[in-house]
């Protein structure tokens, strides 16, 4: 039987640097996929797999005494380690295309930020599945 793995540990780092206050974060990873069909396909499509590419959003809870555009900005070219684990991680070079904050006035919740990215070439997933 397979365990599974808890996200508890998962984390995001910039170079050594460890962003503080992330809560979460996604990476979506897709071929762009073209059909064709011929006279020798018996009226069946087949694909073909393209390019790669990816996209992604990372969010945490503000830290004035860390503020995360002091890490990366909208626009910023990075290379993100994103870990599923204490150990393992995705190496995954970025644009990153918005960041977002959300102010709660009414309810007083904790001020957070989201950041949405595209892959900027291709990623690494040695350490993964090492």
């Amino acid at each position: 039987m397979a365990n599974g793995v808890s996200g508890q540990y998962g984390t995001l780092k910039i170079g050594s640097s460890e962003i503080l206050e992330v809560y979460k974060w996604s990476f979506s990873r897709k071929a762009a996929v073209h059909t064709r069909s011929t006279n020798a396909d018996s009226g069946y499509k087949c694909a073909v797999a393209g390019t790669k590419s990816g996209s992604g959003s990372i969010a945490g809870n503000y830290d004035p005494a860390d503020p995360v555009d002091d890490h990366f900005e909208e626009g910023d070219s990075i290379t993100a380690l994103l870990y599923t684990t204490a150990a393992k991680y995705f190496s995954v070079p970025m644009m990153i295309e918005s960041l977002d904050y959300e102010v709660d006035i009414d309810e007083g919740a904790i001020v957070g930020w989201e950041a949405a990215f595209q892959t900027n070439g291709a990623w690494d997933t040695t350490n993964i599945k090492s």
